[in-house]
């Protein structure tokens, strides 16, 4: 039996030489060479350095950098992972260190992680890779990023391909291929041999079968029955342990991108030099025409490039930049969000926010005013992905907190208190030099927006948008409901206001209609009188009648995947409008839902395209 600290020094031997080996063998000479450019660019760019927390406990250090003026959240991040085992962000021939720093210095916030695996591959296995970048991920996004692409250099492709692959994060939104790595496990099939091959994946099996596929440093290893983990042992390729040797070149491994890229469908983009020795001719074309979208996948050669892109720094990330932007991933303008406050008919003051272009407001320009739906507040639902992209299109926008913003809210406020509220929001905005007013309502904040415009004929709105419109909601509830039950709800909420008990909370549960998914619950939970104002028979918050009423240009917008809104009603909304109304439908497949998850760009372009067609001067 080996002694442990015997066994310790030994490997601890063989991995130094190891490292050694293939950082002679994979540097070339072109590439020790110091990159002079990099210095003028990291004077204008910040660095830091940062450490996350995987799921799994482990602690990953990264390299933070962005501009000098600061992390701008409302702009992409992007995520590097670098190659092979025992790389590392911060050597300057990676992609990691030169890419990051000039894209920092562009703009964008950057996180180059130091992978476990850099040094830990002996005994990592693929999967744990999964880990890092995930707590990459969360830590740009608890930043405020929430539109972040992964790029990956050399076996850095491999690992975030798995990621785009297996995770399906949203917060991704492209991806980036550089120098993007073979197949691995068939890449070491040809190069060894089937023989040799097949001979070391049934030493390693047997390894893992008899308890000594995997190191483990919390075990005693003296006190394991005389089992001592077996390490697989390759110098052409590296030094691991069974298990995970396997789960990097074996033969079920998740490291071949040509297996990865058919279960992504997001942009990407592939660069490579020919000069590359790890990706031969033909390789990035296969990998596109196997991508689950090649429409969206880019590959760019560079003459005589080698693996780390010796001599064409500068290049590769104009590259970069250039492609990010024609996917709507380009560096944006910085914003102002400020906390504001009025006095509501209730005689308390209540918050809004106030988002603006970081270089001021342009006087001439209408300013938006949000409405979130139902329970929603002024830091969620559609108002803070809305006033931002605004914002960073060169409008202002307020989200203003009414009374019934909120689950508290909507349980006791009335459908009067928001003609209130609107009119106090309206106001404020008046006093502070805004007379151009274009509300925006989403769902059910279309019909508080237009029960204002409706009752109040304010001709400072001068015009509305409705996104997801709300069908008429005592309509809703009676085919919800059905008619008996419907009937009975209201007479007890009717009774309940006659006895002065207006406030007794009355629940009832139903199933939705369509288009909702059929069986889907949900359950009205409001104060007697607030459910009557809303949903009872004498109920305003009815659109079409409200619309009928309003003199004002209009815009709609909803989608196919919407449980709420059809274009049956979409069609009526534009008929029964008084004033000029447009309609936006994001139908097929692909459409929005209710929220315009993914569709959020589209929608703010769209709205700021009729805002100039509809208002020229603006």
């Amino acid at each position: 039996m080996i002694d442990r600290k015997e066994m310790t020094g030994w490997i601890r031997h063989l991995a130094n030489a190891l490292v050694l080996m293939v950082a002679a063998v994979a540097i070339p000479a072109a590439a020790q060479v110091n990159d002079v450019s990099s210095a003028s660019v990291r004077s204008q760019n910040k660095q830091e350095i940062v450490v996350l927390t995987a799921e799994d406990g482990k602690k990953i250090s990264a390299i933070l950098m962005y501009p000098v003026t600061g992390i701008n959240p409302h702009s992409p991040a992007i995520m590097f992972h670098h190659g092979g085992f025992g790389g590392h962000p911060a050597r300057q021939i990676g992609a990691p260190r030169f890419a990051a720093e000039r894209l920092s210095a562009k703009g964008y916030t950057t996180l180059s992680i130091l992978s476990r695996q850099s040094s830990g591959h002996m005994n990592s296995i693929f999967e744990e890779s999964q880990k890092d970048i995930k707590a990459a991920v969360d830590f740009l996004a608890k930043r405020g990023m929430d539109d972040i692409i992964l790029a990956g250099h050399s076996l850095g492709s491999i690992r975030i391909a798995g990621y785009l692959a297996y995770q399906k994060d949203p917060r991704i939104k492209a991806a980036i291929h550089l120098a993007p790595t073979a197949d691995m496990p068939d890449t070491l099939r040809i190069s060894q041999g089937e023989k040799r091959y097949n001979a070391n994946v049934a030493k390693a099996r047997k390894a893992i079968f008899e308890g000594r596929g995997r190191l483990d440093v919390s075990v005693d290893l003296d006190r394991t029955k005389g089992l001592t983990p077996d390490p697989f042992i390759d110098f052409t390729y590296t030094l691991q342990m069974a298990e995970a040797f396997l789960s990097w070149w074996g033969p079920d491994a998740k490291t071949r991108n040509t297996d990865r890229f058919p279960a992504i469908n997001l942009p990407m983009l592939l660069l490579s030099g020919t000069n590359d020795d790890y990706v031969p001719a033909g390789r990035m074309e296969k990998l596109k025409a196997v991508a689950g979208n090649p429409d969206k996948v880019d590959y760019i050669w560079y003459e005589d490039g080698d693996h780390f892109f010796s001599g064409l720094q500068d290049q590769v990330a104009s590259d970069i930049a250039e492609w990010l932007g024609k996917h709507g991933l380009n560096v944006r303008p910085p914003i102002t969000t400020r906390l504001v406050d009025t006095k509501l008919a209730n005689d308390r003051l209540y918050p809004g926010i106030l988002y603006t272009p970081h270089s001021g407001i342009d006087p001439n320009k209408p300013v938006f005013l949000l409405q979130h739906g139902y329970t929603g507040t002024i830091m969620t639902s559609s108002n803070n992905w809305l006033a931002q992209k605004l914002a960073q299109a060169g409008y202002a926008a307020l989200a203003p907190m009414t009374r019934s913003s909120g689950l508290t809210g909507i349980v006791s406020a009335k459908m009067s208190n928001m003609v209130e509220d609107l009119g106090a929001w309206t106001d404020y905005l008046d006093a502070n030099g805004h007379d151009k007013i274009i509300t925006i309502g989403h769902s059910l904040g279309g019909i508080w927006t237009a029960l204002y415009a409706s009752q109040s004929q304010d001709e400072r709105i001068k015009a509305m948008v409705f996104l997801a419109p709300t069908r008429s909601l005592p309509g809703n509830a009676q085919q919800n409901l059905g008619l008996h039950k419907y009937r009975a709800l209201s007479r007890r909420a009717k009774k309940l206001v006659q006895r002065g008990a207006g406030k007794t909370i009355i629940t009832d549960k139903y199933y939705q209609s369509p288009p909702a998914v059929e069986g889907s619950r949900s359950m009205y939970f409001q104060q007697a009188a607030s459910w009557l104002d809303y949903w009872g028979p004498q109920s305003k918050a009815v659109l079409t009648k409200r619309l009928a009423e309003i003199h004002r240009p209009m815009l709609s917008i909803a989608g196919s995947k919407d449980l709420y809104v059809d274009q049956a009603y979409m069609s009526e909304v534009k008929e029964v409008a008084a004033g000029p109304m447009d309609l936006i439908w994001y139908g097929g497949a692909d459409g929005a839902n209710h929220s315009f998850t993914g569709h959020e760009d589209i929608v703010v372009n769209d709205v700021i395209g009729w805002v100039k067609e509809t208002f020229p001067a603006n």
